[in-house]
């Protein structure tokens, strides 16, 4: 199965914390990046490495709007 690309990097790819772009729109509560990204199929429920996933930062930084 191809790996889905979004300007040349790869939907689920991490940086050195081990975020996501799904996880740094959910910290900082860009809906619009948010929303985008699950319609291309971000996963979730990736875990950086401290352990938190999406769902944490959304909750962490008062976004618990993009969870609805």
């Amino acid at each position: 199965m191809a790996r889905r690309q979004l300007c040349g990097i790869g939907l689920d790819d991490r940086d050195s914390k081990g975020c996501t772009a799904l996880m740094y729109a959910a910290m900082h509560g860009n809906k619009a990046s948010y929303d985008e990204l699950i319609r291309l199929g971000a996963n979730m429920d990736i875990k950086d490495v401290e352990g938190k996933t999406v769902r944490d930062y959304a909750v962490e930084n008062g976004h618990n709007d993009l969870l609805e």
